[in-house]
């Protein structure tokens, strides 16, 4: 009899994980990255419908990089002993990024605050 060489799924789950995500740091960044990242479709729906599809898109690409920064910044600070220089780089351009953006809302809000009282 003609015995088949059987390949056991979770070893080869493990093996793939192991290869891909550099050990249980990267493994937990990855799963940081999947519990933040783009908002379901109804959530998102309901954006549009109560809101405007620039709103929404807004939504989905902030929700998407806090997830990617998160995660980045997790990998990058739980590995500092290998490659300090990179994790200061990535924490400084990720505070650069948060601050662009609340700077840009702050901007924005003043300027929607001038058009109504002005109206």
């Amino acid at each position: 009899m003609v015995q088949q060489n059987r390949i056991n799924p979770r070893a080869l789950f493990f093996t793939a994980l192991h290869n891909n995500f550099h050990g249980q740091i990267g493994a937990y960044a990855y799963l940081l990255f999947v519990l933040l990242y783009f908002p379901c479709i109804a959530t998102t729906s309901t954006a549009y419908k109560e809101s405007s599809a620039v709103w929404s898109l807004f939504m989905v690409f902030w929700a998407t990089a806090m997830a990617y920064i998160t995660a980045t910044l997790f990998y990058q600070f739980a590995t500092f002993s290998q490659h300090p220089e990179a994790t200061i780089a990535w924490g400084a351009g990720s505070a650069f990024f948060m601050a662009a953006v609340i700077l840009g809302f702050l901007y924005w809000g003043k300027q929607q605050k001038h058009k109504t009282t002005t109206s």
